[in-house]
């Protein structure tokens, strides 16, 4: 099965944000755990590589009142 462009954004930002695991981003994009885990390899995904990104938008949500409440963009 072939999965659109922007399944497969989502499913990298999941992964490179190291607050998901394979199994969750399956459930969230559709996507099998087997071709995310063989895509992630292959074109050199880093686990956890925009986690100081994701932190920086929690802290900034929190000052806001937003409790810390973190969703992607899409």
């Amino acid at each position: 099965m072939a999965y659109s462009i922007e399944k497969w954004e989502r499913a990298k930002a999941y992964f490179e944000s190291g607050q998901y695991t394979l199994s969750q981003i399956n459930q969230k994009t559709g996507i099998s755990i087997s071709k995310i885990s063989e895509r992630a390899k292959k074109e050199k995904w880093e686990k956890g590589k925009n986690a100081d990104y994701i932190e920086a938008k929690k802290t900034i949500a929190e000052k806001k009142g937003k409790k810390g409440k973190i969703l992607f963009p899409f």
